[in-house]
């Protein structure tokens, strides 16, 4: 099941551990069960990991803006997803590219 989770994570990024726990015919105890066991992490923070990894991809080789990113990952808004990144890399999406553009 854990690679199923790595595949769907790759190919549909969600921040919705109900959603792959649908997808994977599981229920999201069990995918955090199995999470877990295999990562020693939460399933929300296996998936928190590749959305942040996704949002510095966009934010390096991109040239969309901050809201764009949001968007495209299904943020409620971009003050949500500016905390949420912060939350994850202790800067803004703006202090990250600028930092990593230096």
């Amino acid at each position: 099941m854990s690679s199923g989770f790595l595949d769907l994570l790759s190919t549909q990024l969600k921040n919705n551990v109900a959603f792959y726990a649908t997808q994977l015919h599981t229920t999201s105890q069990n995918l955090n069960a199995m999470c877990n066991k295999v990562f020693g992490k939460t399933a929300s923070d296996v998936i928190a990991e590749h959305i942040i990894k996704e949002i510095k991809r966009q934010l390096l080789f991109t040239n969309k803006s901050v809201s764009d990113i949001a968007y495209d990952l299904e943020f409620k808004d971009t003050s949500h997803f500016t905390k949420y990144f912060k939350r994850y890399v202790l800067q803004t999406p703006l202090q990250f590219k600028k930092a990593a553009n230096t």
